[in-house]
């Protein structure tokens, strides 16, 4: 109903008596920055930094593994890190919100199981809205 409500915001500002399909992306896309927004800005600031690890892996193009993220995270943290059990505490809640996702791989018999991360989230929407809470 939000969808709708705010689609037709945009249709009476532009002087339109329909809701066109534009209103509708149009609509979408700021739903979905409020949402975003909202979210970064209530999450844990070690959250957050983990959140900003993951962001700059993806921005490097890397394939995210857990290890990687917790190097990266270190990295952001400068001394103020959490242990690597609880980064995937946070990355577990993320995945909840839907802001990524995991996966589990199996690297072959001596190397083990890891997790791969990837945002689900537009990166430009992140970065915006992330860095201007850190």
């Amino acid at each position: 109903l939000d969808l709708l409500e705010s689609a037709g915001d945009l249709a009476i500002d532009k002087g339109s008596e329909k809701v066109l399909g534009q209103y509708v992306r149009e609509a979408k896309d700021v739903i979905e920055y409020n949402k975003v927004k909202d979210v970064i800005v209530t999450l844990p600031t070690q959250q957050q930094r983990v959140l900003a690890a993951i962001l700059r892996l993806t921005q490097e193009g890397e394939e995210i593994t857990s290890g990687k993220l917790f190097e990266a995270y270190k990295e952001i943290s400068k001394g103020d890190a959490v242990t690597y059990r609880r980064i995937f505490d946070f990355v577990n809640e993320l995945e909840m919100l839907g802001i990524i996702s995991t996966n589990t791989v199996s690297k072959g018999r001596a190397k083990g199981r890891t997790n791969i991360i990837s945002l689900q989230i537009d990166t430009d929407l992140l970065e915006e809205n992330l860095y201007s809470v850190l």
